[in-house]
């Protein structure tokens, strides 16, 4: 992975006006695989972030800072370096220890909730993939085995409809933000006929579909088999052919907004005015407000 910076200088010939500058690169760990996915993943923090999948389906989150050497080294000329730090957090691979290339499709809402789905393969289902704290004894004996936890992220499969019994391929698949308060985004599944919605609640594990649109259909008349409906076909994702689904489903679905559940404010005057304005007490108040 190489990390690049672009200048873009004052002219009026295009190919002389930008200059491309090397930060720096960064070889990751594996069996010699290559990269066959890198998503960006935005941060709360100030450098950047990517997620790295390879032909086997390790997936590493490598995070690039941006330094200024002039600082650390006052003999070179000012410029810019990229420092990298690669973690690996799971393995997308259904099928371990083939030696087959195969290539993934990730996409991330944030580090802390990922998708990935085996692209090119009519995959039926999609891996959701949330960050879960590991807790580990360091007082165990040595005669005890050490539980083996090689992954920090816990992973739940979403099918098409919600139900692996006829499960449906699945073309692609979206993150969108639902509403203001939202506890997780909308998990948003493609198919050849049809576009299913996905969500979480803050108080439940599982995601479930709760809206489902219909592409149009295509008939077209065949002598020996009749009329064919053919669904959807076309080069680009449905998500980039098909823009005004994304304002169509929020007009169907109603906003997941969890404020019954959340509270943005847990300043201790915010809890205490709670309780104080309830008219039946502040059991009531925690009850039906504070709760989370």
């Amino acid at each position: 992975i190489t990390a690049s910076r672009v200048e873009v200088l004052n002219g009026f010939e295009a190919e002389s006006s930008g200059k491309l500058s090397n930060l720096g690169s960064i070889t990751l760990d594996g069996n010699n695989s290559d990269i066959v996915s890198l998503m960006y993943i935005k941060t709360t923090s100030d450098n950047w972030c990517v997620a790295a999948c390879d032909e086997n389906g390790e997936v590493q989150l490598v995070f690039i800072d941006v330094i200024d050497t002039a600082d650390s080294n006052k003999d070179e000329s000012t410029g810019l370096k990229a420092e990298f730090r690669a973690n690996s957090i799971f393995n997308c691979s259904d099928v371990k220890g083939s030696t087959k290339m195969r290539e993934y499709l990730v996409r991330a809402h944030s580090i802390e909730l990922l998708g990935t789905m085996a692209s090119g393969q009519n995959g039926t289902a999609v891996s959701v993939w949330t960050s879960t704290p590991f807790v580990s004894n360091s007082h165990h004996h040595d005669s005890e085995k050490e539980v083996d936890q090689d992954c920090s992220y816990q992973e739940m499969q979403i099918f098409h409809r919600g139900e692996d019994r006829d499960p449906v391929p699945i073309l692609d698949f979206r993150w969108v933000a639902g509403g203001g308060v939202d506890a997780f985004p909308w998990l948003i599944t493609f198919s050849v006929d049809s576009v299913v919605v996905h969500r979480r609640s803050c108080l439940k594990f599982d995601w479930f579909p709760v809206a489902e649109i219909l592409y149009s259909v295509t008939k077209v008349t065949c002598p020996d088999l009749g009329v064919l409906k053919l669904g959807y076909s076309s080069s680009l994702t449905p998500f980039d052919s098909l823009p005004h689904l994304r304002s169509a489903l929020r007009n169907v679905v109603k906003s997941t907004d969890e404020k019954r559940f959340l509270l943005s404010d847990w300043h201790p005057e915010a809890m205490m005015a709670f309780m104080c304005a309830e008219p039946k007490g502040p059991i009531v108040a925690i009850r039906n407000y504070i709760k989370g």
